[in-house]
């Protein structure tokens, strides 16, 4: 085309989609080429969160917890933890409280707990 590539996206922004085979066929063609190359670009580093149950280590298990578990019932796993495994409640301090606590907090504490895949198996999803 005969026009700068900013101006031509712009005036592409102000037609609606389905006027643009109306108004130019070439300019319909290279927006499909865009939005082809763009999919193809987000396809190739786009992968489902597929975490297997079949856990070997303290690592997978808190991975496949953060993918799977429900944040509600997440956000309170460390006092259900503590409780269930009658650790010292103490442990509790250094997480936020459950009102102002995300995942990646729960996360972190899970990882940093001396405790042992066989103790987080009893303790259950």
């Amino acid at each position: 085309m005969s026009l700068p590539d900013e101006l031509e996206l712009n005036i592409i922004s102000f037609v609606p989609e389905f006027h643009l085979g109306l108004v130019c066929k070439t300019w319909k063609k290279e927006i499909d080429t865009i939005r082809k190359t763009a999919v193809n670009a987000i396809g190739k580093w786009y992968r489902p969160r597929r975490i297997s149950e079949n856990w070997n280590n303290v690592q997978e298990f808190v991975r496949y917890m953060v993918v799977h578990y429900s944040h509600e019932y997440f956000r309170d796993y460390p006092e259900f933890t503590v409780k269930k495994l009658g650790l010292n409640e103490e442990l509790l301090s250094i997480i936020p409280p459950i009102e102002k606590r995300k995942r990646s907090d729960v996360q972190k504490w899970m990882l940093n707990m001396p405790i042992s895949l066989n103790d987080w198996d009893y303790v259950g999803i």
